[in-house]
């Protein structure tokens, strides 16, 4: 280990990520182990800074001047809620349905333990993004063969995306379509009758 390494850490703020040098690490055991040490002082100053963080965060909660969700994600993070949970939570759209999250984080871990998996059926474009995403938060985390299972499952579905799109698309305009049952069968038709124009000198 000749140069820094960043490692996450859960400490009382929640998740960190620490730099760690080869003179943080001991070993023990047959295992390789980090050296963390932390006193009392630190823990308490640390609470008392979550705290204040916390403070300042809900007094400014109805300031006009204040990003929302810049600050609903501040106040996530203080909480200990990691990138992805506070992403889920601020994803109010269609894609953000959380079964299918549910199931593209099954099939993620599918792949990963070496499984070879069929394209799922419900599978969208909010599917195949959290792969992605995974890819690049994981880019250094990845051997080669993770790497290329997970590529190439994500190739596997643009077919399901597309006929999964094409399905919605077509139930969205079937519910835009006036009803004919709303339409009175037989109903008369008011039409104009041709009628002469009065003549005020005949009388007519």
């Amino acid at each position: 280990m000749i140069k820094r390494v960043a490692i996450e850490i859960l400490g009382p703020e929640g998740i960190e990520t620490k730099d760690i040098t080869r003179r943080d690490i001991f070993y023990k055991n047959d295992n390789f182990s980090i050296m963390v040490e932390a006193s009392d002082a630190e823990t308490d100053q640390s609470i008392t800074l979550q705290k204040t963080k916390m403070a300042f965060l809900a007094a400014n909660s109805q300031n006009l001047l204040v990003n929302q969700s810049k600050l609903f994600e501040l106040e996530a993070k203080t909480a200990g809620l990691d990138d992805q949970e506070i992403k889920d939570l601020l994803d109010k759209s269609t894609y953000g349905n959380s079964k299918i999250m549910s199931e593209a984080d099954r099939d993620l871990e599918y792949l990963l333990d070496g499984k070879d998996i069929k394209p799922n059926k419900n599978a969208n474009l909010a599917y195949k993004q959290r792969f992605v995403d995974y890819m690049k938060d994981h880019e250094e985390d990845m051997n080669q063969e993770e790497f290329m299972r997970i590529t190439k499952y994500i190739v596997s579905l643009e077919k399901m995306i597309l006929l999964n799109d094409m399905r919605e698309r077509m139930l969205s305009n079937q519910a835009t379509l006036p009803n004919p049952a709303n339409n009175v069968t037989g109903a008369a038709t008011p039409v104009m009758a041709d009628v002469a124009p009065i003549n005020p000198m005949l009388g007519q």
